[in-house]
């Protein structure tokens, strides 16, 4: 029964181990070249005569948006989902989530003071393949934890396993022609007892045969 669960732990350990190594390098090649596929190119249409705050005390989120919507991105206008003042620095930060980008506009001109690209937020919400079908992203990540506990506790058994049973058998290990015998002279046959039959064997072939005492 040991010797099948360590078999098992061994070949579960192996595949877990191929299966999660594979895995990770996926992960590691989509966060180099996943920011650089999905990088935006930025653009500003025109402003039209009506879409101007300049010398106002304060932009208001209506003239935000409406900057916003003159904003492209690979020649597309961008859809903001989320906009945010912030008083402290002065600016207002309208984002587009489904494109990863944000820009951000002074309060006071309306004028954008930055446009930027979130790929730490692209990288985590397409790894895993989820950039070629979400369910399959969604497949892959929710069988990472559980192969990786399987990685951890096959882990711990062949290493207890190693150390509980080869420690034994060195112990009381030894070759044939090394043990007591009936008969053990430096040459010719040895006589060994076993089960109370006396059996001959030859030095070189006794040299070959490692025995152990139980317990």
């Amino acid at each position: 029964m040991k010797h099948s669960l360590l078999f098992w732990s061994r070949k579960s350990h192996c595949w877990a181990g191929v299966y999660l190594s594979a895995v990770t390098l996926l992960w590691l090649g989509e966060m180099a070249l996943l920011p650089a596929v999905y990088e935006p190119r930025f653009e500003v249409a025109p402003l039209s005569p009506s879409v101007s705050s300049v010398g106002t005390p304060v932009v208001s989120v209506q003239d935000v948006l409406a900057r916003f919507s003159h904003e492209r991105v690979d020649g597309e206008p961008l859809t903001p989902d989320t906009v945010t003042f912030l008083p402290k620095e002065g600016s207002w930060v309208v984002r587009d989530a489904g494109r990863y980008v944000s820009v951000t506009y002074d309060v006071r001109t309306g004028e954008a003071r930055e446009r930027t690209f979130d790929s730490a937020k692209l990288v985590e919400e397409k790894n895993g393949l989820a950039w070629l079908s979400p369910e399959l992203g969604a497949a892959l990540k929710l069988s990472f934890q559980p192969l990786f506990i399987l990685l951890c506790v096959t882990g711990v058994h062949l290493l207890w396993g190693r150390n509980r049973r080869p420690g034994k058998e060195k112990e009381h290990a030894a070759t044939l022609d090394a043990v007591r015998m009936l008969r053990n002279a430096k040459r010719g046959p040895l006589l060994v007892l076993a089960r109370h039959t006396r059996v001959a064997l030859g030095r070189e072939i006794a040299s070959g045969i490692v025995v152990a005492r139980k317990g």
